[in-house]
């Protein structure tokens, strides 16, 4: 039996909270960096799905680690200080985040006054 705090579990109630289309949404913001919330409909979530994943690499899929970014704005923003794909997954609109896959290089480095969060410190 699975546990209500197991990660699946949470995952499964994240997506659900949020809805497949938006998820799918954020997903796909985060790996590329912009938000692309509202994107995503029932008539063509299979085909951006596809689109999507499919545009990724096998050795890009098998390279992505996948993270829930934690409820609540001050663990948060604690995640954010540190953790520049917490930034570019902020930066997306995105509740999830992911190493960087397009080349995510010079993207919000965390002593850079630029930074998304440069104003919320």
């Amino acid at each position: 039996m699975i546990k209500v705090s197991d990660p699946a579990s949470i995952a499964i109630r994240r997506i659900a909270e949020t809805g497949i289309n938006r998820f799918l949404d954020m997903v796909m913001g985060a790996v590329q960096n912009k938000p692309v919330i509202g994107t995503t409909t029932d008539a063509n979530f299979q085909a951006n799905m596809c689109a999507f994943f499919g545009a990724l690499t096998p050795a890009q899929l098998q390279a992505l680690k996948v993270e829930l970014l934690p409820e609540g704005p001050g663990a948060l923003a604690n995640k954010a200080l540190v953790d520049v794909n917490a930034r570019a997954a902020l930066g997306a609109l995105s509740i999830v985040s992911f190493p960087p896959v397009f080349g995510r290089e010079t993207l919000l480095a965390a002593n850079n006054e630029a930074s998304l969060l440069g104003e919320v410190a």
